[in-house]
């Protein structure tokens, strides 16, 4: 590690907009589980330091806190930390490009590939892009750098298919649960990105939520539904409840 690093082991973080969180019992139960996962006897701990560091963040304005496990440069024992960071402003719409790798070693945990991701991220704005897809060495679309990918054919919901190993996605349980619940197909399905062209392609992550994709640099041309990505992030919203 470079001199003062701090080495990742688990991270998560979610938007907290007015004192309300979405789903926020979804995301401590998947940082919980997956600091049990490297050291069963801290569990209790992680719930205990989740739920006190929840509880600290200001019931007003937009807030982005960083909940995480890690190991200080020096030392043999991770420890927990949190950063209660002030939102971003968020965004509606993003441009996609492809990966130009992947370089995860641990796609089911959010935490130890951050540089790498952001790497990633710094790579696809150099070429127009907000984000990078990143595609499973058969060239299918697997998930964003920092997003998980889906997309609409008709009236069905896309998810990527779940042999693809990525990251469990927060936000795309929510919106697969409530499109469930409302009687909307959900197709889990194998993609290049060839195979989406002409249809609506979304970006789904905590910060900004669903955010349609208006282009692929060098990829697949897109398209819109109006209005469709405009009323399922006001679903979405109605179902943030309050921190406390």
């Amino acid at each position: 590690m470079k001199p003062g690093a701090v080495r990742t082991l688990v991270v998560d973080s979610f938007l907290v907009d007015g004192g309300r969180i979405l789903a926020a019992a979804a995301h401590r139960s998947r940082f919980v589980a997956s600091v049990a996962e490297l050291d069963a006897d801290l569990a209790e701990e992680a719930d205990s330091f989740w739920d006190a560091s929840v509880a600290a963040v200001p019931s007003d304005g937009r807030w982005f806190p960083r909940i995480s496990w890690a190991l200080p440069e020096g030392s043999s024992a991770p420890t927990f930390e949190v950063s209660p960071r002030p939102a971003p402003t968020g965004s509606e719409s993003l441009v996609l490009a492809t990966a130009s790798g992947d370089p995860r070693t641990t796609p089911l945990v959010k935490g130890p590939d951050l540089a790498r991701l952001d790497a990633l991220r710094s790579a696809a704005a150099r070429a127009g892009a907000d984000e990078a897809v990143i595609l499973s060495p058969d060239g299918l679309v697997v998930e964003g750098n920092y997003s998980s990918i889906v997309w609409w054919r008709g009236d069905s919901l896309c998810i990527v298919d779940g042999s693809l190993p990525r990251l469990p996605s927060i936000t795309e349980s929510a919106l697969v649960t409530l499109a469930t619940a409302l009687g909307v197909e959900i197709v889990p399905e194998l993609v290049e990105p060839s195979d989406l062209e002409g249809h609506e392609v979304w970006s789904l992550g905590s910060l900004h939520g669903p955010r349609i994709a208006t282009k692929w640099v060098g990829g697949p041309a897109l398209a819109a539904q109006p209005g469709r990505l405009r009323a399922w992030r006001a679903r979405l919203d109605a179902l943030r409840r309050p921190v406390a």
